[in-house]
């Protein structure tokens, strides 16, 4: 590596379908952490779709990615990124995606959809749209013959929002269930109705890219899986995670499984 890129910044590049006045904060204050404790510059970059984050990887412009599952899926396979780490939630590195409606709705259950609205995230997005496109076809329920109308809003907070306030009638967004219990979703404490919920899927993950420095990827790692450490708690706060595990061959697989109602 020459000195051009050695003094260049590392670049943080993240596309997630969470609010960008939450994300970013947190992505500026990793990238001030993250220059601190591995002595170089870090920018951060929070691209307006999954294809432009794709499409960076693919060019070599990031050293450090936060990578959706379908991503990763098509990223990690290719060794056009590396697997660093998955985030742990609620104790889980896995999810659930959930169909719901407001609590008032005449909406009662999937059957009552003919005809309605409906609300999605991003088409890349497997809780706010290639699972619950899926599951709803698989129940007889084919989204282009069923609703009047589709609408994509880039982040399950404005989905959430949008089926709150009459924009559409139903939303898909990310949910966390244990033994049949939500424990956690978009909505907060919201009250909204659940017409059906579907999981496990398999989580998003730490990746790095082909730009960066072996030697700064060890440190990274280091660092990263240390709780104490300023970059982890940095990290921990833009994931919303209480830790990292690290990522296992299964991990893909599920997220190959994943993908073949798509």
């Amino acid at each position: 590596m020459g000195e051009a890129d050695q003094n260049a910044p590392l670049r943080i590049a993240i596309a997630t379908s969470r609010d960008p006045l939450v994300v970013l904060p947190r992505l500026t204050a990793l990238c001030g952490t993250l220059g601190k404790a591995l002595g170089r510059r870090a920018s951060g970059h929070l691209m307006v779709s999954y294809d432009e984050l794709e499409q960076g990887a693919e060019e070599g412009a990031f050293h450090l990615m936060w990578l959706p599952p379908l991503v990763a899926l098509s990223l990690v396979p290719r060794g056009l990124a590396t697997a660093m780490a998955v985030p742990v939630r609620k104790g889980r590195t896995s999810y659930s995606t959930a169909v719901f409606t407001r609590p008032d709705s005449d909406i009662e259950t999937l059957d009552d959809l003919k005809g309605h609205r409906m609300g999605w995230v991003d088409q890349r997005s497997s809780a706010g749209y290639v699972l619950p496109r899926a599951l709803l076809a698989s129940r007889g329920h084919e989204p282009g013959d069923t609703f009047s109308e589709q609408q994509f809003f880039g982040s399950h907070q404005r989905v959430v929002k949008a089926v709150l306030d009459g924009t559409v009638d139903v939303g898909a967004t990310f949910a966390r269930i244990d033994d049949g219990e939500i424990l956690d979703a978009a909505w907060g404490q919201r009250e909204v109705r659940v017409l059906e919920s579907y999981g496990p899927i398999p989580g998003d993950m730490v990746a790095i890219g082909s730009a960066l420095d072996r030697d700064l990827e060890k440190q990274l790692d280091e660092q990263l899986y240390d709780p104490a450490s300023p970059l982890a708690k940095e990290m921990y706060a833009l994931l919303e995670c209480e830790k990292v595990a690290a990522p296992e061959p299964r991990h893909l697989d599920a997220l190959r499984a994943l993908a073949q109602p798509a």
